[in-house]
């Protein structure tokens, strides 16, 4: 990793596994630290007895990886900062020397878009009290609850569709459109109920929801390789809107445990390999 020939002697790889050693073979003390990415190299070698780790070593994979589990952005995909814009100063202080700085709002954003894009408010609290909000919601889900057993005559689609985050998500919006109104709120609710994911689960034939699960055993949450090789017809975005709905129902949560058991199992293996490996003192000197 260092050309310099001192630096190569002060760093270390830290192993994952655990070997047993007798204490007679200490011969002193070091320090050994992980390399910090603000940290120097350099101050290693006026310090004695010390080095330095930034990789650790996989035996079951024979590999290096990083100790530091930070995630790496590239400079290619960071974003760019405008210069800092002052504001012009105003005819009733034209005769202040220095400029006014904006305020932290307007300072990166564009002239023309100070005055058009504005966002809105959807929400602002004290507005309802506790109970009468948690009472609209509760109205809100069976509604939708009596609107997905209506379209199918399954009580399961309306369970789907009363605890769906959708559903709780539109509640709030049609709120807001009717001025925090539970009344107005409700009366536009009772004319367009709202289903959530059971729309996404409409167009889905027996055969389809058969081939998503076995793309899913296969390809895991790879939804291209699934349309490419299962699923031509089915669209991306149609592929990952049903595995929201596909990851609560009984194949879906059975095939979550399942890979979850498998990657317990690996691990304990891995364990049990790197166990057997290891060699204690005492049969090191027994034989």
């Amino acid at each position: 990793m260092y050309k310099h020939p001192q630096m190569r002697e002060r760093e270390l790889f830290m192993a994952f596994n655990i070997d047993t050693h007798s204490a007679s073979l200490f011969r002193g003390k070091c320090k050994v630290k992980l390399l910090n990415e603000v940290g120097n190299v350099a101050t290693y070698l006026t310090e004695e007895n010390s080095f330095f780790y930034t990789f650790g070593y996989k035996p079951e994979s024979r590999r290096l990886t990083l100790r530091n589990e930070d995630i790496y952005i590239p400079h290619s995909q960071q974003a760019e900062l405008p210069e800092c814009q002052l504001a012009s100063p105003s005819p009733s202080s034209s005769s202040s020397s220095s400029p006014r700085p904006l305020s932290p709002s307007l300072r990166y954003s564009r002239p023309e878009s100070r005055i058009t894009n504005h966002e809105e408010l959807v929400w602002k609290p004290h507005q309802l009290a506790d109970d009468q909000l948690l009472m609209f919601l509760r109205a809100a889900r069976s509604i939708a609850l009596h609107a997905g057993v209506c379209m199918k005559g399954l009580i399961t689609d309306g369970y789907l569709a009363a605890s769906s985050d959708e559903t709780t998500q539109q509640a709030f919006n049609i709120l807001h459109r009717n001025g925090h109104s539970t009344e107005k709120a409700l009366q536009e609710l009772v004319k367009r109920p709202t289903v959530g994911q059971l729309v996404a689960k409409r167009n889905w034939s027996k055969e389809s929801t058969v081939l998503f699960a076995k793309g899913m055993r296969q390809f895991g949450k790879n939804f291209f390789k699934i349309q490419k090789e299962l699923l031509p017809k089915k669209k991306i975005r149609e592929l990952a809107e049903y595995y929201y709905h596909w990851k609560k129902t009984t194949p879906g949560l059975t095939s979550r445990n399942t890979r979850r058991q498998r990657k317990q199992t690996h691990i304990r293996l891995s364990r049990m390999m790197m166990k057997s490996r290891e060699i204690t003192p005492e049969r090191e000197y027994s034989e």
